[in-house]
C-alpha cells in the first residue's frame, strides 16, 4: 500500500518555530497541579531548540534544565543560546524526525527529573509507541512527578487538513478524510494514505505520521491521565500525575 521510503526530508534538522509559547501552554494546566512546577528538574523530551526554555523567560533554571533530542542542529542552536543548560543527543528512531536512527531510548540521563515535557512528539506515534514511550517515562521520573504530553485528538483534524496541509503546503488529500468516522484513532500517512482504528503501522513502509484520537480512548488506554483546558493550543495539553 506505501511506496518504501529510506529518508524522510521533512523534518531533517527542523528548528521548532520561536512563537510556540509552549512555556505558557504547560503552565497555565499545571497550576492547578503545582504552581510553581517550573522550579523542579524538568526534563524535556524532544527539546529540539529550548523553546519551553526559552519562553519561560528564565522561570526556569537553566541548571534544573535537561533537553534530549534526536536531531544534532536544533540541539546545537539550543546549546548556543542556553550554556547553563544540559543538552543530550541520542540516535533514536523516529518516523518523522529520525527515521534512520537505532536506538529505542536514551540511557544517559545522569539524574531522575521531577517532570517529563514530551511537547510535539506523540502527535507523529501510534498508541504503541506512546504507551511504551510512557513506561519509560514512569520509569525514569522521581516519584511523585509528572508527566506532560502533547496530542491530537479528533477535533483538530480538519483544522489541520483544511487549513495547514491543503492551504499552507498545497498538498491535494482525499476529500472523503473530512467525513471520516473513528471510534479510536485516526492516522494519516505520507498525507495520502489514512488508517483508521488500528495500531498495526508498518513504519518502515511511511515516511511521514500524523496522529489523531477520541478522547475516551486516550482515557481508557492511559489510565490517569487528565486534559485539563488553558490557553488555546493547536494540541490537547494531557497532564499524567506519577
Amino acid at each position: 500500500m506505501f511506496e518504501d521510503h529510506k529518508t524522510n526530508q521533512r523534518y531533517i534538522d527542523y528548528i521548532q518555530p520561536l512563537n510556540q509559547d509552549i512555556f505558557t501552554l504547560i503552565h497555565t494546566r499545571m497550576t492547578s497541579f503545582d504552581k510553581f512546577w517550573y522550579e523542579k528538574k524538568i526534563l524535556d523530551y524532544g527539546c529540539n531548540n529550548a523553546n519551553l526554555l526559552k519562553t519561560s523567560r528564565n522561570l526556569i533554571n537553566q541548571e534544573n534544565y535537561v533537553g534530549i533530542d534526536v536531531q544534532q542542529k536544533p540541539l546545537s542552536f539550543a546549546k548556543s543560546q542556553f550554556q547553563n543548560a544540559e543538552f543530550i543527543y541520542f540516535n533514536g528512531f523516529h518516523v518523522a524526525f529520525n527515521p534512520l536512527g537505532e536506538e529505542k531510548f536514551p540511557n544517559n540521563i545522569k539524574s531522575n527529573p521531577d517532570i517529563i515535557i514530551c511537547h510535539g512528539l506523540f502527535t507523529h506515534c501510534d498508541m504503541i509507541t506512546i504507551l511504551e514511550t510512557l513506561d519509560y517515562f514512569k520509569s525514569i521520573v522521581k516519584k511523585p512527578g509528572h508527566i506532560i504530553f502533547s496530542i491530537w485528538e479528533d477535533f483538530h483534524l480538519p483544522q489541520y487538513v483544511g487549513i495547514f496541509l491543503k492551504n499552507k503546503l498545497k498538498i491535494n488529500v482525499p476529500k472523503d478524510i473530512y467525513m471520516t468516522e473513528y471510534n479510536k484513532s485516526f492516522y494519516l500517512i505520507n498525507r495520502e494514505y489514512s488508517i483508521i482504528d488500528t495500531n498495526k503501522l508498518k513504519f518502515n513502509r511511511c515516511n511521514w505520521i500524523e496522529t489523531f484520537y477520541k478522547r475516551n480512548y486516550l482515557l481508557e488506554n492511559i489510565p490517569g491521565i487528565f486534559i485539563p483546558d488553558g490557553s488555546k493550543s493547536k494540541h490537547s495539553i494531557v497532564i499524567l500525575p506519577i
